[in-house]
């Protein structure tokens, strides 16, 4: 018959094995042995001795962990619900706020809250480089275009102005807002307007506007750059403004592009913002490269350069 020593030390054997299908690796599983021996088993000697034959025992390697890449549906909906909340508050501010406030309460307002809307998305954002000073003026962004969310990510860092195609006006909600936070609409289709608006942008750059160019003219899914079209490159030319380029990627774990949180070919945005909620932890990474003065330089050439830049941080 067992004494109550000898049930003890069975259990805690039990207990050792129970960690070792918990903890990762060899030394992590030694470590945590030692601990429970010498939480417990200094109160009874006897355990302490049966236990000595364990670290004898053979101990498995460890197990495959297989990550989680969507989340549950109780998160998910709980998602649905913060964004849905938080884009009538949006409404609230794009209506009723943003006519009203200065222009630096403004910047604060979408500032705030694209920041939110990303959080609410679970989006984590990753930003490195020479992020410009929250006080900067009279630049122009250029940036590879991936996701609904690129223009958020950047107005989370730094409110811009955006140069956006017209198709954008008739989004649904973002249509909205984008409107209410003065972008400038681009019909490509139409030479003439294109030319308009170059010296529209222009006149931009000059008062001190920090614009938002997206020089793709569409989205990819993140496996390639897109050649830039250089027609509104030129009003920071004639403006001599800097060009500031960045880099957008949506990486998964292995560093690969996170082709799910891409708004490219024939989804709407609707699926993408849905695939977007059922990630569990998507991330974004925005890098910031140093200014490029444009002076006597030619747009095409400056279009070409840009890129080279972004495409050679992504390594595609």
């Amino acid at each position: 018959m067992l004494t109550n020593e000898h049930e003890d030390a069975q259990f805690y054997l039990l207990k050792l094995s129970w960690f070792e299908c918990l903890i990762k690796t060899k030394a992590e599983q030694s470590n945590c042995i030692i601990l429970l021996i010498t939480w417990d088993c200094w109160r009874r000697p006897l355990v302490a001795i049966s236990l000595a034959n364990y670290s004898k025992l053979p101990i498995s390697e460890p197990k495959t962990i297989v990550q989680t890449k969507e989340t549950n549906a109780f998160i998910k909906m709980f998602r649905i619900y913060c964004v849905i909340f938080h884009t009538f508050t949006g409404f609230f501010i794009a209506g009723l706020l943003l006519p009203l406030v200065s222009k630096p309460k403004k910047k604060h307002l979408i500032k705030w809250w694209c920041k939110k809307l990303l959080g609410s998305f679970n989006i984590k954002i990753i930003i490195t480089g020479d992020i410009p000073r929250a006080d900067l003026t009279h630049a122009m962004i250029i940036s590879n275009h991936i996701s609904w969310a690129d223009i958020h990510v950047l107005n989370s860092v730094l409110p811009l102005r955006f140069i956006a195609k017209s198709d954008i006006r008739h989004w649904p909600i973002f249509g909205f807002f984008a409107s209410r936070v003065d972008t400038l609409f681009v019909d490509r289709a139409k030479k003439q307007d294109a030319l308009k608006v170059i010296d529209i942008t222009t006149a931009c750059l000059q008062a001190g506007d920090r614009l938002c160019l997206f020089p793709e003219g569409t989205t990819t899914d993140g496996t390639c750059v897109l050649t830039f079209k250089s027609s509104l490159i030129e009003a920071a030319i004639r403006a001599n403004t800097a060009i500031y380029p960045v880099a957008i990627r949506y990486p998964l774990l292995d560093d690969s592009p996170n082709t799910a949180m891409a708004y490219a070919g024939e989804t709407t945005l609707m699926q993408a913002m849905g695939q977007a909620l059922t990630i569990k932890k998507p991330v974004v990474a925005v890098h910031f490269f140093a200014p490029i003065m444009p002076k006597d330089q030619d747009r095409r050439a400056l279009a070409t350069l840009t890129r080279e830049i972004i495409v050679q941080h992504l390594n595609l």
